[in-house]
Order: C-alpha cells, then structure tokens, then sequence
C-alpha cells in the first residue's frame, strides 16, 4: 500500500524550550500503526475507540476492511491482536484499568458455526487472551442482534450494553376486535452486568413506542447515568439518557408524524463525564444522512440545561471539569474546549507545545482518559484508494528538564549534540527544511553540529518508527 507524504508514525514527540531560556519541556506524543505492514493489514480503516481512565490502555476495531480488535499499552507503546474468539472475529469498545476489555466477539458455540458461515455475535469482556460471555435476556441468535457490552468502569465490575429483551406491545387482536390487547415482543434494551451478573431492568416502555428498542453506550463511573438512543416507532432516534434507570430523550420526546413530517430525525449520546455531571453528543432534526448540518450539545444532569456549541457537528467525550472534545462534522476537524480555549484541537497541541502538530493528530477524538492526558480517536489518511480511517492515541506530558540531558520515555533521547534510540535499526537527521543532515545504521548519530529546529528520526527492528522534533539552542 502507498502511502502519503505524511508517513504513519508509531510516535511524534515535540519538545519546546520556552522563550525565556527557563527549562521547561511540554510533550505531545501521537501513536499510530507506523510502517508495520503487517498492522496496517490488521487495523486499516480502524478506529480508537475507548481509553481505560487511567490512561494506560486504548481500545479500537476495524470498521471497513476487517473485524479485528486491537489493545494498545502506554508502556510499551504497541498495539496487540485481541484474539480468542472465531476466526478472531470481535468489536472492542472500552477498557478498564486493569486491562478487561469489552466489546462483541464471534463465537462458533462449540463447534456448531462452520467455516465461512454466520457465527453468533455476542456481548463479552476480553482478558489476558480469552473472551467470556455475558449473560443475555434472551437465547442468543445467529448475527449481530444479541447485543454489546460497550463500556466498563475503571474496576473492571460494572459493564453496561444493550441486549434484547422481552417487551409487552399493544395490538388491535382481529379475532375478539380487542383494540389493546397485549402480545410479547422481542426489541433491544440498555444492560448493566455487575460481576458479569445481568441486572434486571424496570419500567420498560411499550413496545409500539420505540421502534427497534433503547440501547447503552456510554456510563458515569457509578453506572446511575447511561447515555446512548431511544428509537421512536417511526424510526426516528432521540439521543436519550437514565438516571437510575429513568428515560430522558434529550431532543426528539415526542415521535414525528409520517404523514406530515418530512425528516426522520436523528440525535446520538457521546460520552458522559466519570462523575456523571454531563452528557455529551449530536443532534440533526434531518436524519444522519451524512451530509445534513449537525449541532453538538452538552447536558448539565445536575441543573437540567442543554448548551449547544456553535459550529461544533458533536461533542465527543467530556471531563469531569467540563473540559469537552468534538468535531465540526463528518471527516472534519477535532475540536477541545478548555477553560481557556475553544478551537481546533490541532491549535491547542500547537499552543502548547511550541511546535508544528503532527498530521496524525485525530480527525475526530472518541474517548478521553479521566484527566485529559490521553485522548484518541482516528484521523483520516488519504491513500491511493482514497481516505481510510487509521487510529490515533494522543498522550499530554508535561516535564521540567533542560532540552540537554533528556532521555524521553518514548525511544528518542538527545544529549551533547548526540541523538540516541535504543533498539533502532536506522537513524536520520533533518533539519527545518526537512534537508538529511546525517544518517546512520545503528541507535545513535551525531547532529552535525545542527541547531535550531531538528528532527530524528529512529526505524526498530520491532517494526515502526518514531519521529521526534527537537529545538537545540
């Protein structure tokens, strides 16, 4: 596969001495597949989906060329097959502290699925190379309509989904010209497993009231704020949140008239703050076409209010502070709010490091750690078979050291005029103007007696590379 100009990157580090001469290092650090073929041929078209709070783990899945899942460690700074299940078929969504991750995964129940025919797609937790099930509502089917298990807290205890459920509907019975009588049927619920126990789930709506069900995506630490769809009978979408289990639809309360209205509306929930107190997502009263204008939103739980963002498609993933991510839309640029800062996520990174932001910074950020100091998501890459998405996990670090006599974390170290990655195979200088100033086959090369703006760049024999941008007084 050809690549673009802007090669993928394992890492991009960016140092920045302040104006003052004070020894003060602020770190940016991006993580993506690299030149490992053999990753790209695993996770191309993927995304990043979920970060443990703590930070030390991100999740994410091909979405367009294949169905595998992928763990990504901030101390190694590797991604890793989730394997385990049929044909290693899965969808990871999110990840505890402890490294349980969660998602749906295919299974052949006990040698019943042949090879090349529909397995069962079932909800379950994944830990330390081995898939579990969660329990169901109902016995589980051929396909992908049992259910998920979408994210977990930071313990690992609590995990919340969706899975399909028994609902009571009204119906007009020909036979007696009873015009509310009651049948069962079968739609999709929100699920909460604690311990991997299902929890019941009460007060559930009619079924003639919600189209294909409810569904959970996203939770609070506590689990008593869930966030994610309530679909009207029209097939119109709410985005809808429970606390302690009661339905909020957040736009959309009420269902469109087919016979009247024009657009089947379309809202989605997004994330939830840890601590429970905001709600985040998208809403487009014209359906998510795609193309439609969409408007980003934020729910304060505690005092019942709803800000939207101008120019924001959606709000993404929020902080306890308030700190928010999003983007302007479809294949459009990431957004971050801060106290002291609203615009492009790429500004930010540049604001705080000094330094030009890599090109695979993400195009849409997903998932933030509880502090902020990682987020991830993907960003599109541009190959000769056209934009592909590709994972991006983004780590803040901040460090008061002297730009001489650093050792970075992250492979690259630079020190008396010396540039130094252990394990590296190949080694090149650049300067500003992206001119080779040396190279060398080996994990260390003199600077040439380079100054100002310098990039190393390091290829190890483990695959990959990183590409780190030093300012050398």
């Amino acid at each position: 596969m050809k690549k673009t100009l802007h090669k993928i990157t394992a890492a991009l580090l960016l140092l920045f001495v302040a104006q003052s001469g004070a020894a003060q290092e602020k770190i940016v650090t991006v993580y993506s597949l690299g030149d490992d073929e053999d990753l790209i041929g695993l996770f191309a078209g993927s995304t990043a989906n979920g970060c443990s709070p703590s930070g030390e783990y991100v999740v994410g899945y091909g979405t367009d060329f294949s169905q595998y899942s992928f763990l990504w460690s901030k101390t190694t700074g590797k991604f890793s097959l989730i394997s385990g299940s049929f044909q290693d078929e899965s969808y990871a969504y999110d990840v505890s502290d402890n490294g349980t991750v969660v998602g749906v995964f295919a299974t052949d129940n006990d040698g019943e699925v042949e090879q090349g025919t529909t397995p069962y797609i079932i909800p379950g937790y994944w830990k330390d190379g081995v898939w579990t099930a969660l329990e169901l509502a109902t016995p589980m089917m051929r396909g992908d309509v049992n259910g998920s298990a979408e994210a977990i807290s930071g313990d690992g205890r609590t995990i919340v989904g969706y899975v399909r459920d028994t609902y009571q509907q009204h119906y007009y019975d020909v036979s007696t010209g009873n015009m509310n009588a009651v049948k069962e049927v079968t739609k999709l619920r929100p699920a909460v497993w604690i311990d991997g126990k299902l929890q019941p789930w009460e007060n559930l709506p009619f079924g003639e009231t919600i189209g294909q069900g409810m569904w959970a995506n996203y939770m609070s630490d506590d689990a008593s704020v869930l966030g994610g769809v309530a679909e009207h009978d029209s097939g119109s979408r709410s985005p809808a949140m429970w606390v302690n289990g009661e339905l909020n639809r957040l736009y959309g309360k009420t269902d469109i008239d087919i016979n009247v209205d024009l657009y089947f509306y379309a809202g989605y929930v997004y994330g939830i703050s840890h601590d429970g107190k905001y709600v985040t997502g998208t809403w487009c009263p014209q359906g998510d076409d795609g193309y439609s204008p969409t408007v980003g939103f934020i729910y304060n739980v505690e005092t019942g209010t709803t800000e939207e963002l101008d120019g924001w498609g959606a709000c993404t993933a929020i902080l306890d502070d308030g700190t928010v991510f999003g983007h302007t839309g479809f294949l459009g640029e990431s957004l971050i709010r801060t106290n002291d800062f609203n615009g492009k996520f790429a500004d930010y990174v540049k604001q705080v490091t000094g330094a030009e932001p890599s090109a695979e910074l993400p195009n849409t950020i997903i998932s933030a750690s509880r502090d902020g100091k990682m987020v991830c998501g993907y960003f599109v890459d541009y190959t000769d078979v056209g934009p592909m998405m590709m994972p991006s996990i983004v780590v803040f670090e901040d460090k008061a050291s002297g730009i001489d006599g650093v050792q970075s974390a992250h492979s690259i170290g630079i020190k008396e005029g010396v540039a130094t990655a252990p394990g590296a195979k190949r080694m090149a200088v650049y300067d500003a103007a992206g001119r080779l100033v040396a190279k060398a086959a080996k994990e260390e090369i003199t600077l040439n007696g380079a100054k100002g703006v310098v990039v190393v760049k390091a290829s190890y024999t483990t695959g990959g590379t990183v590409t780190s941008q030093f300012l050398v007084k």
